[in-house]
């Protein structure tokens, strides 16, 4: 029986496996859990005794879980678990193995469509199969009359089988928490009830079910979450597709008109000076030029300004000429976006870093990214270089491609993930930095430089 249920178990979890990997869906999670469980049986305890006689035993097991959406999900569990209980005339040895479905839901998620939290408090249901055996004997020798050792009617003797089965209904609860998009790490308490009543080898009192409680701590691996976003990182928002970026949307759009607004203000004196019929012919300049600047504030093409074929690059910078202010720079010098030098880099938060020798994307180049995006959201009117560079390893034709395509991926998400509009993206790999000479993270970058 006991490999009966490991081979269920192997089969739900391959099969989740297989699932995930053909689907590219970021739904499917595994546990794996290890804790203690104290039995509650019939075993004899003292009138003022809270706790049940009997001895923790250390568990362990693991789920197969399909998270549905933020809020709910569904799953298979096994647990391995050796029972222990001894009093002053007997002793107790029960090993069982149960597996059961349950459905789980996130209260935080579910009474909060907004929530984002790295926190889930799920509670659980299910309700499964438990295959156990039974050791129970006495130490005194014979049968032993109940009604002179603990009140009760019966008499107590040696019990031993190892087939028996019985249905389980666990009730439970699970605190998590998200260390990464791919990782979480939890507390779950159950309550198993059994329908049996000879968990404990004394069946013949039967007049309650046994039960068992249950505590691990479990890690979760989210399947696939590193590529894709998996249903229990995000909000029920996000899963349902509400626009995030609405009230942001409004925020940009109520800024425009504040600025429009200010600018109607700007021109009331001289509208009415025009109302009074003085001369306006000082005035007529003025106004053109205003009229120029609201008709100028929509975002131009700017491919002209920021792609580097339109001109020369006369000192090589990566900057074209049109736009470059110092075109004279040393060889290898960083600049901005006007070609102006930069002293130096540092590494922080608004910039994407690399791994050696590629151009794929982590966790926090795609937090960067978002900053990125959520700025160009703000502030239609800018546009952004994305600039690419490399260390100093590998040739120098070699590292121009690897640092073009550092860029172009980030490009790429900004376009396709946060639908920024292509013209005001511009990807330019720099290649290869020439300090130091050697692998260096610093140099393995991808920065940004804004303008209007």
């Amino acid at each position: 029986m006991k490999k009966a249920f490991i081979f269920l178990f192997s089969l739900v979890m391959a099969i989740g496996v297989f699932s995930q990997t053909k689907t590219n869906k970021s739904n499917w999670s595994i546990t794996l859990e290890g804790g203690l469980n104290m039995f509650d049986g019939d075993i004899k305890q003292d009138y003022n005794q809270i706790l049940p006689n009997s001895v923790m035993g250390l568990s362990y097991g693991g789920s197969v879980e399909y998270t549905i959406n933020p809020a709910w999900s569904m799953g298979v569990e096994y647990y391995y678990l050796p029972v222990k209980a001894e009093g002053f005339y007997y002793s107790l040895k029960n090993t069982m193995h149960n597996a059961d479905y349950f459905m789980a839901i996130n209260v935080l998620k579910a009474f909060n469509s907004h929530s984002n939290s790295k926190w889930g408090l799920w509670a659980t249901l299910g309700i499964g199969m438990a295959a156990y055996s039974v050791d129970y004997q006495t130490t005194i020798d014979g049968p032993v009359s109940i009604n002179s050792l603990s009140g009760y009617y019966g008499l107590d003797y040696d019990q031993k089988f190892s087939d028996g089965m019985s249905l389980v209904v666990p009730v439970g609860a699970i605190v998590e928490y998200n260390l990464s998009k791919s990782f979480a790490l939890g507390a779950k308490f159950q309550y198993r009830t059994y329908n049996k009543d000879n968990l404990d080898g004394r069946s013949y009192w039967g007049v309650t079910n046994d039960y068992l409680g249950l505590g691990t701590l479990q890690l979760r691996w989210k399947i696939n979450a590193k590529n894709h976003d998996h249903v229990r990182n995000i909000s029920m928002d996000q899963y349902n597709n509400v626009d995030l970026n609405l009230n942001s949307d409004i925020d940009a759009m109520q800024n425009k008109i504040n600025a429009l607004q200010k600018e109607l203000d700007d021109l009331k004196p001289n509208m009415g000076k025009l109302m009074n019929m003085q001369p306006a012919v000082d005035l007529i300049p003025d106004m053109k030029k205003r009229i120029t600047d609201l008709e100028s504030r929509p975002v131009a093409p700017v491919a002209p300004v920021l792609t580097p074929e339109v001109d020369t690059d006369s000192d090589g910078d990566g900057v074209p000429d049109n736009r470059d202010q110092e075109p004279n720079t040393p060889a290898n010098t960083a600049v901005d976006f006007w070609g102006k030098a930069i002293k130096a880099y540092t590494i922080d938060e608004s910039g994407i870093y690399f791994d050696f020798n590629k151009s794929d994307i982590d966790a926090a180049g795609f937090k960067a990214i978002k900053m990125a995006a959520d700025k160009l959201k703000a502030d239609p009117s800018l546009v952004v270089e994305v600039r690419g560079f490399a260390d100093y390893v590998g040739t120098p034709e070699y590292n121009t491609k690897l640092s073009q395509r550092r860029a172009d991926t980030v490009k790429n998400e900004l376009v396709t993930k946060y639908n920024i509009d292509p013209a005001r993206v511009i990807a330019n790999g720099k290649g290869r930095l020439l300090e130091p000479k050697r692998e260096f993270r610093g140099n393995r970058r991808c920065t940004f430089f804004y303008d209007k």
